[in-house]
């Protein structure tokens, strides 16, 4: 099962990305410019 969540793009401000979780991998931080 995989989750998808919302980060802020750090290019384009005010849109999301959403990235593909699992387990394994690292959680990236959300960053606001």
């Amino acid at each position: 099962k995989y989750l998808y969540l919302p980060v802020l793009h750090p290019f384009s401000a005010g849109n999301l990305l959403f990235l593909n979780y699992h387990p394994q991998s690292e959680l990236v931080m959300n960053r606001s410019i």
